[in-house]
């Protein structure tokens, strides 16, 4: 059975977590490492050999020209010659050979680590993955908390645990992330390297102290059970009510309170070169590969400057599809006033091949048409103190 925290060397770990790293001739304790991280799938290693073109221990190294040159030769064909100076190997017998390992990470595997790891926590009584690296944790105290890794994440994942008082704790597979790290309060996240590295009983500490709620933020929970009862209450009507009625109402208080959309976009600004800020969508299939990042501050900026049309859709059970998506690119082709279309959807159900069509009419990085989904919404509502709309 597989070690879940083997304590390995911090310094270590946190050096082979970097996505492409290359490790020339590793000592025993790297391999040590590597043959961890590779029993769990955390990463993908691949061994070369390698020779050097001027090195003092071989048989050849008078025979050089450039007895100075740096050049590294991966041992992979028969006719072998320095990348540097051009020089053919012509005796592979004489040359010492070296070792190189390089890593990639494993996104699959670092999920299945993570799930695995605290499964084995006495005090957890259920894990469920409710989003592809995304977890709901509970704990035998009956708190609950989410577990997000910081990688492929939709828009809600990676962003709730900012801006709303949920617990979250993310984990951040790479170490190199200083930049994510700044923006997050201490308790909310813990890297990868951690797992490895730290002591059974400081992680399960690490974790007491994730499951609990941020002060002084707005619980979305809270927020989107207000969002809605506001619809059901217009049940009868409730498209209506939220393209004639609600989506005016935003709008017109985005228009009225220009300080309040500045501090919000400012804010997304700030984690703009960080993981959190982009999203991942699916744009066909069931594959990690079959997802495309959005950013999400360049499309939150250009949604609120700009000549645009509005379309809301009052969807709560069916998806936002690519019918959908291409009734709204021939309506905004015949209007010569607006180069832009916003679609307020009610829910956060958008098809594969709408976000295909959306993301393929992007054009310099502009967008044609943005979808300004719920939790999005949601959050521009809280963040620029417009609950009040909710009471409609």
């Amino acid at each position: 059975m597989l070690e879940f925290f083997p304590e390995k060397d911090r310094v270590i770990v946190q050096r082979l977590l970097r996505n492409g790293i290359c490790i020339e001739d590793p000592n025993e304790e790297y391999g040590d490492v590597i043959e961890f991280l590779s029993a769990w799938k955390i990463i993908n290693s691949k061994e070369k050999e390698f020779v050097k073109c001027s090195n003092l221990n071989d048989e050849d190294f008078a025979e050089r020209v450039d007895l100075n040159c740096l050049g590294i030769i991966i041992v992979d064909k028969d006719d072998l010659y320095c990348p540097e100076c051009g020089r053919p190997i012509e005796k592979l017998s004489a040359k010492e050979k070296y070792l190189q390992v390089v890593v990639h990470l494993n996104p699959v595997g670092i999920r299945n680590y993570i799930k695995c790891c605290i499964e084995s926590i006495e005090n957890v009584t259920a894990l469920d993955e409710i989003e592809p690296f995304v977890f709901k944790v509970t704990r035998s105290n009956g708190r609950i908390f989410s577990i997000v890794i910081t990688m492929y994440g939709d828009v809600c994942s990676l962003s709730r645990g900012l801006f709303f008082s949920e617990p979250t704790l993310y984990i951040l597979p790479s170490h190199i992330e200083q930049e994510d790290r700044t923006i997050l309060e201490d308790q909310q996240y813990m890297e990868l390297t951690d797992f490895i590295s730290e002591t059974r009983d400081e992680i399960i500490k690490r974790i007491t102290i994730a499951a609990t709620p941020i002060d002084g933020r707005l619980n979305y929970e809270e927020i989107e059970s207000q969002f809605d009862d506001m619809l059901e209450r217009h049940q009868k009507r409730r498209w209506q009510f939220f393209e004639q009625e609600f989506i005016p109402a935003l709008t017109n208080y985005l228009s009225q309170n220009p300080a309040k959309v500045q501090a919000y976009l400012e804010k997304l600004q700030r984690v703009d070169q960080t993981v959190f800020g982009e999203f991942h969508v699916p744009i066909g299939g069931a594959g990690q590969t079959d997802l495309m990042p959005v950013n999400k501050f360049s499309m939150m900026n250009q949604l609120i400057s700009g000549n645009k049309i509005g379309d809301a859709k009052c969807h709560t059970e069916a998806s936002l599809d690519y019918s959908d998506i291409s009734t709204i690119n021939l309506h905004l082709d015949r209007d010569r006033d607006n180069d832009v279309a916003v679609v307020y959807v009610a829910n956060d159900d958008i098809r594969p091949n709408a976000w295909r069509a959306i993301l393929d009419l992007r054009t310099d990085g502009k967008w044609k048409i943005i979808i300004l989904q719920k939790y999005l919404l949601l959050e521009l509502i809280s963040e620029i103190d417009a609950t009040h709309l909710l009471e409609l």
